[in-house]
């Protein structure tokens, strides 16, 4: 009888929802305003996203302007301040963009160098060279601050906790 008892709860325990791998990223697809500001970008690299990186809008706070998080298992996304985009002038939106893709396709840090376009505050620099070219600035050691979230994960999730996000 005991024994009985034992396989049992070993046979209901071992039931349940199959795991499976969950997209953790809030943002689908490219928003068709940072389009051509990608295409620019791209045209400069001269070949494709290392990662699929979607980029949308949100509402950042504490001085925020644009956000790049990338999860331990490979996921990547991009957001940016709603508000900042609507009165960023060309050259700060294409900077912008340039920076956060920096971040979240290229893996490159901050530089101390305030003409680069991976200066911590966004100057409106064009420098697309130095992207391609990480000898050519001088990157910061320190942490991302406000601009990259590095997320570990587990590389799967149960359907339980994709059932909970997906309501949230």
């Amino acid at each position: 009888m005991k024994y009985l008892f034992v396989i049992s709860f070993l046979l209901l325990s071992a039931c349940g929802k199959p795991i499976r791998h969950v997209d953790p990223r809030s943002v689908s697809g490219v928003h068709p305003e940072f389009v051509p500001y990608v295409e620019m970008y791209l045209s400069h690299k001269g070949r494709a996203l290392n990662y699929d990186i979607p980029i949308g809008f949100t509402d950042l706070k504490d001085n925020t302007v644009g956000m790049c998080t990338r999860w331990s298992n490979g996921y990547r996304q991009i957001e940016v301040d709603q508000e900042y985009w609507n009165y960023a002038s060309d050259n700060e939106r294409s900077s912008l963009i340039a920076h956060e893709l920096g971040h979240c396709d290229l893996n490159r840090d901050h530089s101390d160098d305030w003409n680069s376009i991976m200066y911590p505050y966004n100057m409106g620099s064009l420098n697309f060279f130095e992207l391609f070219h990480p000898g050519s600035y001088s990157s910061k050691t320190t942490a991302h601050d406000d601009c990259v979230k590095d997320i570990e994960v587990e590389s799967t999730i149960s359907e339980s906790s994709n059932d909970h996000d997906e309501n949230n």
